[in-house]
């Protein structure tokens, strides 16, 4: 919203959400929104969902499985899919075996809401986390298999819904980046992460992140502002740098420009968020 009603706004948020109210940024000649070719684009990070490997919530890992099963849900909702090389290698993992569990292709998904709410024996299942992840969490909530599960997707961020997972307030975390040693030493837990992962449980939980797809991150700015139709206005790298770390102007990033030398006005997540711990 900031970045439509602002002049100078500039902002770092998801390329699945698009506006007229502002441009998408290429970035050292990548534009995050047309590439077919995510690997080519610095921005971009994997979105998982978590559960506790240690106790797994069987209803919880089927629902993972008839997520990544029919993964045009992530393609929908404007996120980049896993390759089916990658979705193969994830779903045999031993904790998932998805082959073993429910197949999202063969049932009717018609009024699963409306059937759930008069079956008092149904489940209720939380899946807390993510705002990135969240319209995925809500459009696979809605197909999911069974009406004897339904699952509560709620937006809260990343940094919240690995630590509900941890402190077993939720059955599902959704998150826009990996597991961090600070997630265990929030709960004064001695277990090593490395790289996302750890065999150390924390309060007898071993989260597990499972990689549902792929964001790719924009770099967004006001249709109307003057750097726009700057000649120079060419991004790269340094030039983020320049402006979300060493505080440059926007005459020194878009020499020039008809900015004159006031400061860029940021738009940037919180610190639960993915997002942020990303930048």
């Amino acid at each position: 919203v900031g970045v439509g009603v602002a002049p100078l706004a500039f902002v770092l948020g998801s390329a699945g959400f698009q506006s007229n109210a502002f441009q998408v940024m290429t970035i050292n000649g990548v534009n995050p929104v047309t590439t077919n070719f995510p690997s080519s684009y610095f921005f971009t990070r994997p979105l998982y969902k978590y559960f506790d490997k240690a106790n797994p919530n069987e209803e919880a890992v089927d629902y993972i499985c008839a997520l990544l099963e029919a993964d045009s849900t992530v393609e929908a909702v404007g996120y980049v899919p896993l390759s089916k090389d990658e979705k193969d290698s994830i779903m045999e993992v031993p904790e998932l075996l998805c082959e073993f569990r429910v197949n999202p292709t063969g049932v009717q998904f018609i009024n699963v809401f409306l059937e759930m709410s008069f079956c008092q024996d149904a489940n209720i299942l939380s899946i807390i986390g993510s705002s990135t992840v969240y319209p995925v969490s809500l459009a696979a909530a809605r197909v999911f298999p069974s009406t004897m599960s339904v699952f509560v997707p709620a937006s809260t961020g990343s940094s919240i819904g690995i630590r509900d997972v941890i402190a077993s307030a939720t059955d599902i975390g959704a998150a826009s980046r990996a597991l961090k040693q600070s997630d265990y030493t929030g709960f004064d837990c001695t277990g090593v992460v490395t790289d996302g992962q750890t065999n150390e449980p924390c309060q007898g939980v071993l989260p597990l992140g499972v990689q549902i797809g792929t964001d790719n991150l924009a770099v967004i700015i006001n249709k109307g502002h003057a750097a726009v139709a700057s000649a120079n206005f060419f991004f790269t790298m340094q030039n983020l740098l320049d402006i979300f770390v060493n505080g440059l102007t926007w005459s020194q990033v878009v020499p020039g420009s008809q900015c004159g030398n006031s400061a860029p006005i940021l738009f940037v997540p919180d610190v639960n968020s993915g997002t942020h711990d990303f930048m």
